[in-house]
């Protein structure tokens, strides 16, 4: 696969649902993709998969999918074949899909033996962060927000294929119309890819308090311990943590056994930390690995942020 900078006409764009983020533990749920024609919807696949596991309640509250919906659904070995030949040799779109989504077809792929053509892919995360650079943080959400898209039907993968849709469409009017055309705005975004965000110091988060007069015991975070690793992209890590103890959760510096959250920073590296999320989760322990675009999308139902 080879990520490219362009703004084409004709593409397909990818949206999945996992149990989880990590590639070698977390399994496929539900895989999507709608291709395009000189910037107009003219196909659609989409479908289920039953992950032989169950899903942990976390995954259920942000899909809505559950354990019966995938009981009688088709194995991967079989979806998957179905999904790379709609997709053939298309340029590939997606949101956040070069650390996640294209990450799991890969793998996938490869443990069924089939071959993966040489697609060239675009994730349109980045484009958004250089073409809104005022907006706080970069989730699909906050993009589709952004440009009054609804986003009321997200984390379907079919529906999340449309928002990202909807949400190129305007990006690609944007970058036309601020740079004058697709050449300049590609030019320009080369120069402006190397730049880097930057936290400040590390400290112990473990000692930040609630700050808040009432905390809702129904959310997802009321009573887990929290870890974060990476360079957070849309937080300092006080920030954050803070957000989490007002929900009353409990955020630790280092991660355990105790520990039930891994919130991974969009693009972090292979860690320490993720090594033993994945052996404290094969040893039967509580814990569950998700990126900090699926953290914001989870705290932002109880938090303003």
């Amino acid at each position: 696969m080879e990520y490219i900078i362009d703004l084409p006409n004709d593409y397909v764009i990818i949206a999945l649902e996992t149990t989880g983020f990590n590639i070698n533990i977390d399994q496929i749920i539900e895989m999507s993709a709608i291709k395009i024609k000189n910037d107009q919807i003219v196909d659609q696949y989409s479908s289920l998969v039953n992950p032989h596991l169950h899903l942990c309640d976390l995954i259920q509250r942000l899909t809505h999918i559950t354990d019966e919906m995938v009981a009688n659904e088709r194995d991967i070995k079989d979806v998957m074949p179905e999904f790379l030949n709609f997709i053939g040799d298309s340029i590939i779109i997606g949101y956040y899909i070069r650390c996640f989504d294209m990450n799991f077809i890969v793998n996938k792929s490869l443990s069924l033996n089939l071959d993966l053509t040489n697609n060239k892919c675009i994730d349109c995360l980045s484009i958004a962060r250089e073409l809104l650079p005022s907006l706080p943080h970069h989730t699909l959400k906050d993009v589709s927000e952004h440009f009054g898209i609804d986003y009321s039907r997200a984390h379907r993968s079919l529906s999340d294929c449309r928002i990202t849709f909807e949400c190129y469409i305007k990006l690609k009017e944007l970058a036309i119309q601020k740079y004058s055309n697709k050449d300049n705005f590609i030019q320009i975004f080369q120069v402006d890819s190397n730049h880097t965000n930057r936290n400040t110091p590390k400290t112990d988060l473990s000692k930040i308090k609630p700050n808040v007069d009432y905390i809702d015991d129904t959310n997802p975070f009321y009573n887990q311990n929290c870890v974060f690793t990476g360079k957070l992209q849309n937080f300092n890590r006080d920030a954050v943590a803070q957000y989490v103890v007002n929900l009353g959760g409990h955020v630790q510096n280092n991660l355990t056994k105790d520990t039930n959250l891994l919130i991974i920073a969009n693009e972090a590296k292979r860690s320490g930390k993720i090594d033993k999320a994945e052996k404290y989760k094969l040893a039967g322990c509580n814990i569950e690995v998700i990126t900090e675009n699926t953290f914001i999308d989870l705290i932002k139902d109880y938090i303003n942020i």
